[in-house]
């Protein structure tokens, strides 16, 4: 047996590792961004969330990601959107060790040019 003391408490959060098929920075429908995510202690299903928020955006926190995704699953880009992007992912493991992710790679899309496509807000 050990001694109480010599177990350890996990006090990390999981480890988000973001893969893109194409590396230059503009949208493409057919680019593809996989999210995985590690974690000893297992985590959350339904904590896995991205979102996609303009590049100057501050502040972003893990309740603003409303889009949920699969472990080792795609994700799209938000089409029909112009401007200039950062990809923000969040996890938090089986003991609640939370990990909010900015992708420190910017996104831009240029399908639609301004004024005549919005803006994510």
């Amino acid at each position: 047996f050990k001694a109480i003391s010599d177990i350890g408490i996990d006090t990390r959060a999981p480890k988000i590792e973001i893969s893109v098929l194409y590396e230059d920075d503009v949208y493409r429908v057919h680019n593809e961004i996989t999210l995985n995510v590690y974690d000893l202690n297992g985590f959350n299903e339904s904590s896995l969330k991205y979102g996609w928020f303009l590049k100057d955006k501050v502040n972003v926190l893990s309740s603003d990601l409303e889009n949920n995704f699969v472990n080792g699953g795609k994700i799209g880009y938000p089409v029909g959107y112009y401007g200039e992007y950062k990809l923000y992912v969040c996890s938090i493991d089986s003991l609640g060790n939370e990990r909010l992710l900015a992708f420190d790679k910017i996104f831009k899309n240029v399908d639609f040019p301004a004024p005549f496509a919005p803006m994510i807000p």
